[in-house]
């Protein structure tokens, strides 16, 4: 749909779930999960639901498409050797390859801007911690592991930097961590149940979903922990998943 909210067109139309949708850096596909055809894979379309196309092919779940920057790729993730793991391949489904591999689930790929690498959520050492690693599969290491979940990871723009959701405290705050897991820092700090965090545009800011106060509301906060502003005051609560406008359209 337009960004007001007209022209809204249906693109996919069948009984089973379609879910996940992501555009393909130049807007012309969208990448999503199915279960169509009776497993849970991955599919990829022109923007106007036309030329469906089936990218994976497994008995196990595929899911969570990534594309990379340069749009050359899908990152996403696979149960098809017995735990989830991280997999690459072509948009058109091809030059299929395996990126992690160990006995516990790794999942939720994020690309960094470059494109070189990727961060993940991975349970390798028991809890969900949040992991780097390259996109050939190589420089594997660990950025975030402490006791409880780490989730969520978000690039910075520049690259610097990770977001994450985490327990640690004992309560689900906003991190942000240097990509060599240094210079960690909870920047929501808050009794409330903070999640989601997503970087704005300048990298100047994070906008989150907090259910401090007792409703879920968008939050944003400088990168210091300063200045947390609640950006939807609904009544009822309910909101998620912020998303910045481009810069030029003023989106901080």
């Amino acid at each position: 749909m337009d960004a007001d909210g007209s022209n809204q067109v249906r693109v996919t139309n069948n009984r089973a779930a379609d879910r996940r949708p992501v555009w393909s850096p130049d807007g012309n596909l969208l990448a999503f999960e199915s279960e169509r055809d009776g497993n849970r894979e991955i599919y990829a379309m022109k923007a106007d639901g036309s030329s469906v196309r089936r990218l994976t092919n497994d008995a196990a779940a595929d899911y969570g498409p990534a594309w990379s920057p340069d749009g050359s790729h899908l990152a996403f993730t696979s149960d098809r050797d017995g735990d989830a793991e991280i997999f690459l391949m072509r948009p058109d489904g091809s030059g299929l390859a395996k990126v992690t591999s160990n006995s516990r689930r790794d999942q939720n790929p994020v690309w960094s801007p470059d494109g070189s690498h990727l961060a993940f959520e991975s349970e390798a050492a028991g809890d969900a911690d949040i992991y780097v690693v390259g996109a050939d599969g190589s420089g594997l290491a660990p950025i975030a592991s402490a006791p409880g979940r780490d989730s969520s990871p978000a690039w910075s723009p520049d690259g610097s930097h990770l977001a994450f959701s985490s327990d640690r405290t004992g309560n689900q705050q906003i991190f942000v961590v240097r990509t060599d897991g240094s210079d960690l820092r909870n920047v929501s700090n808050d009794d409330g149940k903070d999640a989601g965090p997503v970087w704005s545009r300048s990298g100047k800011y994070l906008a989150f979903v907090s259910e401090r106060g007792g409703t879920k509301s968008i939050f944003t906060v400088n990168l210091d922990g300063s200045g947390a502003v609640r950006v939807r005051a609904n009544e009822g609560g309910g909101e998620d998943a912020p998303a910045w406008r481009p810069l030029l359209a003023g989106g901080g």
